[in-house]
């Protein structure tokens, strides 16, 4: 069953290379090179910046792809698995100009598809997406690891708040999609308001929390999250912290937002003491080595 999301960042984890040929080895055990599959059918057409309240639909629908309102650096994110922080040399109309994209995979390699385990399947609609963007942006783009600031995570004491998930269940009563429907295991949920943030782990991995908080929260601090745990398997765990945040306006006013312990000297960032007495884990701010795109080329879109 496919999901619709509705949000302001459309961003993939951070990937880094070593993942990429990670993930080709599982997908080269069904035959099938993930990152020779593309689309068959492209149309991409301008939107209005005002539309849709400048939220962005985006949907994966088995081998077809419909985007609405999204920006070339969404596409972006989405196609590389990186963050804001890490796309540089950037112009400023491919953050500012919205598109509608519908995409659709021919019959032989929504077949292949079919094939694939869930990290194949993963990395063939990355290199989709990023062979969409060559044909009809133009874009090339030359990675490199750099020393950015990042938010290391890592381990506290004992871990009081993670519980080893149970085999097989389905968390019928736990977390729900918008429509009301379970998310199920091997999820993070994320709820949002007013710079307050809850979690909720459902049978999932410390890299599916740590992907979750770059997808959210990467753009609004300006660093990546990186897993330094080295822990395995799936969890169970909720939650709750505080964090600064800006609007269009500036920033939130701090008395709007709840308070918290912060290692950053604001009562108003409560990440550090969440993560420490919540999860047992530690938050460490440092430089290490993250992954970044260097535009080279983009043009707004041909015709169809």
């Amino acid at each position: 069953m496919s999901k619709t999301v509705r949000l302001l960042y459309t961003a993939a984890p951070l990937v880094m290379t070593m993942l990429a040929s990670l993930t080709w080895a599982q997908g080269a055990r069904t035959g099938i090179d993930p990152t020779m599959l593309t689309f068959e059918v492209v149309s991409v057409h301008p939107d209005s910046p005002e539309g849709m309240g400048g939220m962005a639909s985006v949907q994966w629908r088995d081998t077809s792809y419909e985007a609405s309102h999204v920006t070339v650096k969404e596409l972006i994110r989405e196609a590389y698995g990186v963050e804001d922080v890490q796309i540089q040399n950037a112009p400023k109309w491919i953050d500012s100009q919205p598109f509608t994209v519908e995409a659709r995979a021919d019959s032989t390699a929504a077949e292949s598809m079919k094939n694939l385990d869930d990290a194949g399947l993963r990395l063939s609609r990355e290199h989709m997406l990023q062979a969409l963007l060559k044909e009809r942006f133009r874009l090339t783009v030359r990675s490199s690891i750099k020393q950015l600031p990042i938010y290391e995570i890592d381990f506290s004491s004992e871990v009081p708040g993670l519980q080893r998930a149970i085999a097989g269940t389905q968390y019928g009563d736990g977390a729900t999609w918008g429509d009301g429907s379970p998310m199920g295991a091997h999820w993070v949920s994320y709820y949002f308001i007013a710079g307050h943030i809850e979690m909720k782990g459902q049978g999932a991995s410390i890299d599916q929390l740590v992907d979750r908080l770059n997808q959210k929260l990467t753009t609004q601090l300006g660093r990546t999250f990186v897993n330094a745990t080295n822990l395995k398997g799936n969890f169970d765990f909720d939650l709750t912290f505080t964090v600064p945040w800006r609007t269009v306006y500036g920033p939130m006013d701090s008395s709007l937002m709840a308070g918290g312990a912060s290692e950053e000297g604001s009562t108003d960032f409560s990440l550090f003491s969440a993560f420490k007495s919540q999860l047992g884990l530690k938050v460490r701010s440092t430089k290490g080595p993250v992954r970044t795109l260097w535009i080279e080329r983009v043009e707004q879109p041909t015709e169809n």
